[in-house]
């Protein structure tokens, strides 16, 4: 018996689909800088997406430890994505080690307080947000193929976590409550990615 099926259907829904966008990435012989950051960015979401089914699903508390995990990891390996595409490789080296400090600190604050996962969320849109006015720039200067569609799934992103917290929900044949409104605004988001990173590669 599946505890809230409409939320852990769409965490592993998510949690494929951020993937299978993954290995397809990965085994494309070309490749650009950001592009591994992007890549650990979709494995995380992935793995934490199915971690997170098993937890609203089956009752499985212990594996929210390897969802905020990966949570940790993918904000890390965004903001490199993010700082490599905006100001270069060179730059976003240089932030390694800062980063993964924080992402860190991030992961032992998620052991103490497990259930604030708003605002893990509120903390997450304020990457965001410095990513979506980066990928605008780039996107209206013509300096980076595809940084439209990258806006656009950050965009997308952001909608999501406004929507989670403010609670939204809704019926559709089953009920979506906040978390299931917030994975089917993810899939939305990194589909956008996908076709943003798949233009450098063409």
């Amino acid at each position: 018996m599946i505890n809230e099926p409409t939320t852990t259907i769409t965490d592993f829904i998510l949690g494929l689909e951020a993937l299978v966008l993954a290995v397809v990435l990965f085994i494309n012989p070309q490749t650009y800088p950001s592009l591994p950051y992007w890549i650990a960015s979709l494995a995380c979401l992935g793995i934490a997406a199915i971690l997170g089914g098993l937890h609203h699903g089956f009752n499985r508390p212990a594996s929210y430890t390897g969802v905020y995990f990966c949570i940790s990891v993918l904000m890390a390996a965004l903001c490199l994505a993010v700082i490599t595409d905006g100001f270069g490789g060179e730059i976003a080296r240089g932030f390694r080690w800062p980063v993964a400090g924080l992402a860190l600190v991030f992961f032992l604050v998620t052991r103490m307080y497990p259930t604030r996962i708003l605002a893990f969320t509120a903390l997450l849109a304020v990457l965001l947000v410095f990513a979506l006015v980066l990928y605008l720039h780039l996107a209206a200067t013509r300096a980076l193929p595809g940084a439209g569609f990258l806006a656009a799934g950050v965009a997308t992103l952001l909608i999501g976590a406004a929507m989670m917290l403010v609670n939204v929900k809704f019926t559709l044949i089953w009920t979506f409550d906040r978390n299931a409104v917030y994975h089917l605004m993810q899939m939305a988001g990194i589909l956008f990615f996908f076709l943003g990173l798949g233009l450098r590669l063409s």
